[in-house]
């Protein structure tokens, strides 16, 4: 590097302008000594490429340079091409037409100095000179400054988020606003961005006041009078110095990266208790628990939610709205210039954006890797995103360049308590209560409910935890953002304890599963079924844990319990999927079981899995797997000597039996079921076999016996608050009612089943009455209503992988036929594409108003 004539170009350039060396110094966020040492090639650090490339950046901004010719020469002094410049920095028209950076917030000129006689003087307001003289006496610069680091990119979305905090700024009683949130979520940024946009809002100055490399809480005045060019000088010490300067002013101080010397948050509330014109607007990973502070929790970029991905004929250019997918697409066509989100790629550039939470830091150092490997190929290696996620940009902090290094130094900051609380959390997929968090974690230390929470404050107030949004009178549930628990999973096995904490979560999320089952035969059973679909990722991994360990009673435990669950829930693969599995692990050897039935638990809970799995088999028209299933299961429970589960297993063999079109022998399981559970005086599952027996009079013709046991076994389960079998037997009655020839009742009944499947989330049984309700409709020639349900039913059933059964099928597509002949082609695909379309609500609301429900 030429930098004597660098140095001597850029004095040039600068002096018919009125800027500065120091000037200059500032708009880089160093001291001007720190500069001028750089350009004379003395002292420790030399000038970095980077210096050099922002310097020529700022003159362009500042119209210093006027000709492309002056930058290229100024690039050649430094051993720069033109061409090492990015498009967004570079690949402009004329240089003096350049996009120009943010607006320069110039600070007012500084205070006169104080009185001989010792008294402080008010603040005086001089115009800026042509030629600004480099200090006063006092210290103070007497230079217009603008330190705002340049923004050599722009912000990607959090234009709301950018508006919601500038808003909270410009009121007068929001004096500190603390932006929180994990490191990497982008609080620097969005601050700067305030920082640069708020002068519309705000009449004063803005300081940026970087904390990143301050450790120690006595050196923040240092920092602070740094940003606001001011040094001691004499007698009068830093503090009474800077509230001279900011006495009679409005003023904004930005101070970036607090979370390491919260011990310094007094300080700042001393100056907001002396200084009425000064407003505070703070980043940090952790509040700093001030009187009259206000929070602002910075979220990740938004990202599509699974319902959006679904809709059909979805755009490419609706998932490039989203700001997480736009940040993605941005920074790989950086590294790779011919990047684009195409209909190929976007599937996988949507899933790896929803595996980094959305979180920028994260989605920045992903799109690096564009310039080495695929979307798919990045997307599998994010299995182990935080070696993946390695080197980023070296002009960023140290802690930044790489996303463990960033968890790094907030992990640091804990106290012990908080980083063993974290680690063991990590165990927790989807997220825990507070219940779950003393059950499993720290049980060793736990001295009650008050510590546990007072832990998990700290987390959540450090950024190292969330709560997730809740109904208000839910429980409060704590998340953890998926790279964070990545890193705790880490230090979990590293620890040693992983093998303790797991088994205590799967103990838990067993114990959980007791208390459904019983749970789900009351009139509780809609709220354990929503509590065991948030639970659905630890349930998860308690199962992958028990496969894992070969702990056979363990896992069909809770796969024996979580059948009806995966069933009203539509994981209809899923569930049979892991009843297979833990049913295969019976053979193996056991390790140490968690058994808490008596008598021969293995064997109770292996034919409890195995009538489970029957049932499920057949909801997917699996009917010969089905058949040996339920049989095996119930050899078994008349072996144990099971009545109450023998009379279970009888029915669900005569509900295959109907499916596959044999009604005697349906009406023979039925009757045999029934005998056996009048002796045991067990009303709610008397009214199920009334209702099994209720559809076979139904098929043999018998309407008027059909709706009476029907009505019967309907009395009989809404006494016991069953509402998933109430819903049952209303699609039951409501179709009998139908072929009837009573289309109101049948249309009432059937939208009262529908309504109540839906709260329960029972997606199977949602599809059957769609597909009834589209029946009736074309008994009465509402074509359309019959394509657009035709239409929703079909795409239900896609969703849960559940088929029409062979049985039904043959019946409900002759009906169905019988519409599609009478309405012109076209019309017909178009109301049914409309249907599919709709999502469950819309359904819902299109029923209803059809049928006048």
């Amino acid at each position: 590097m030429n930098l004597e004539v660098f140095r001597r170009r850029i004095r040039e350039y600068c002096r018919p302008t009125g800027y500065s060396q120091k000037m200059l110094a500032h708009e880089l966020g160093l001291q001007p000594t720190a500069l001028s040492n750089k350009l004379n090639g003395t002292g420790e650090t030399s000038l970095k490429h980077t210096e050099a490339k922002q310097i020529i950046k700022i003159l362009a901004d500042w119209e210093a340079l006027s000709t492309r010719a002056e930058a290229v020469e100024l690039l050649e002094l430094v051993n720069l091409k033109e061409n090492s410049f990015t498009p967004v920095e570079w690949n402009r028209p004329p240089l003096n037409k350049l996009e120009a950076a943010p607006p320069a917030l110039k600070p007012p000129p500084a205070p006169r100095a104080a009185t001989e006689s010792g008294h402080k003087t008010g603040v005086v307001n001089p115009p800026a000179p042509a030629s600004p003289p480099e200090e006063a006496s006092n210290g103070f610069s007497t230079e217009p400054l603008h330190n705002l680091p340049v923004l050599l990119t722009p912000l990607i979305g959090r234009e709301r988020q950018t508006a919601e905090v500038i808003g909270l700024l410009s009121r007068a009683e929001v004096r500190l606003l603390t932006l929180t949130g994990p490191g990497g979520v982008g609080k620097t940024r969005l601050a700067m961005q305030v920082a640069t946009e708020i002068p519309k809002k705000f009449a004063g100055e803005v300081f940026f006041v970087p904390l990143a490399t301050v450790s120690d809480s006595a050196l923040v005045l240092s920092a602070i009078a740094g940003a606001l060019s001011i040094r001691e000088a004499g007698s009068q010490g830093l503090l009474e110095m800077i509230k001279i300067f900011l006495r009679q002013r409005r003023a904004l101080l930005v101070l970036d990266n607090f979370e390491q010397i919260l011990l310094a948050a007094g300080l700042l509330k001393g100056l907001l208790e002396e200084l009425p014109g000064l407003k505070m607007l703070v980043t940090s990973r952790a509040r700093l628990q001030l009187y009259g502070e206000y929070e602002y929790c910075v979220p990740p970029l938004a990202l599509p939610d699974p319902a959006f991905l679904r809709t059909p004929a979805l755009e490419v250019e609706q998932l490039a709205a989203f700001e997480a997918i736009a940040l993605f697409v941005a920074r790989a066509r950086a590294a790779r210039p011919g990047f684009k989100l195409t209909p190929q790629n976007a599937g996988t550039v949507v899933e790896i954006c929803r595996r980094l939470d959305g979180l920028p830091l994260a989605l920045e150092l992903a799109a690096a890797r564009v310039r080495m490997m695929s979307p798919e190929q990045i997307l599998i290696r994010l299995e182990h995103s935080l070696d993946l996620l390695g080197q980023g940009p070296l002009d960023l902090p140290a802690r930044q360049q790489t996303l463990r290094a960033l968890i790094d130094w907030s992990f640091d900051l804990l106290e012990p308590g908080e980083k063993a609380l974290m680690v063991q959390l990590a165990v927790f997929v989807g997220g825990c209560d507070l219940e779950a968090a003393e059950a499993i974690c720290l049980p060793e230390n736990a001295t009650g409910q008050s510590t546990m929470l007072d832990k998990l404050a700290g987390l959540v107030d450090k950024s190292m935890l969330q709560m997730a949004e809740s109904e208000p009178d839910a429980p409060l549930r704590f998340k953890m953002l998926a790279i964070l628990r990545e890193y705790a999973l880490e230090k979990l096995q590293a620890g040693g304890t992983d093998k303790a904490v797991r088994d205590r979560h799967a103990a838990y999320f067993l114990s959980l599963t007791v208390q459904a089952e019983v749970a789900l035969a009351s009139r509780q059973q809609k709220d354990w079924l929503d509590r065991l679909e948030t639970e659905h990722d630890n349930f998860r991994a308690a199962l992958g844990w028990a496969l894992k360990t070969g702990n056979s009673a363990l896992a069909l435990g809770l796969v024996s319990r979580l059948a009806w669950f995966w069933d009203a829930h539509g994981h209809l693969s899923e569930g049979r999927n892991w009843l297979k599995q833990a049913l295969h692990l019976c053979h193996q050897p056991a390790s140490e079981d968690m058994s808490p039935e008596p008598g021969e638990p293995l064997l109770e809970l292996r034919a409890k899995a195995l009538n489970a799995a029957g049932n499920l088999a057949r909801k997917q028209d699996d009917s010969a797997e089905a058949v040996n299933l339920l049989k095996e299961s119930l050899a078994l429970r008349r072996r144990l000597g099971q009545p109450r589960e023998i009379a279970q297993t009888l029915n669900n063999l005569g509900v295959v039996a109907y499916h596959m079109g044999d009604l005697k022998l349906a009406q023979h399981y039925y009757e045999e079921s029934l005998a056996l559970k009048y002796r045991l005086g067990d009303k709610r599952s008397i009214g199920l076999s009334l209702n099994n027996l209720g559809e076979v009079a139904r098929e043999t013709g018998e309407l008027n016996r059909a709706i009476e046991l029907f009505e019967e076994g309907l009395a009989l389960l809404r006494a016991a608050g069953d509402s998933q079998n109430t819903a049952g037997v209303l699609l039951n009655l409501g179709v009998a009612c139908g072929e009837q020839g009573d289309y109101g009742r049948s249309a009432l009944l059937l939208t009262e089943s529908l309504e109540l499947l839906s709260r329960l989330g029972d997606k199977f049984h949602m599809a059957e009455t769609l597909e009834q309700l589209a029946i009736l409709a074309s008994k009465q020639e509402r074509l359309e209503i019959v394509a657009r349900l035709d239409g929703a039913a079909g795409k239900l059933r896609q969703e849960i992988s559940a088929p029409l059964s062979e049985s039904y099928r043959a019946s409900y597509e002759q009906e169905i036929a019988k519409a599609q002949d009478r309405l012109d082609p076209r019309l017909w695909q178009d109301y049914r594409e409309g249907g599919q379309r709709m999502d469950l609500q819309e359904a819902i609301s299109f029923v209803k108003a059809a049928f006048g429900s």
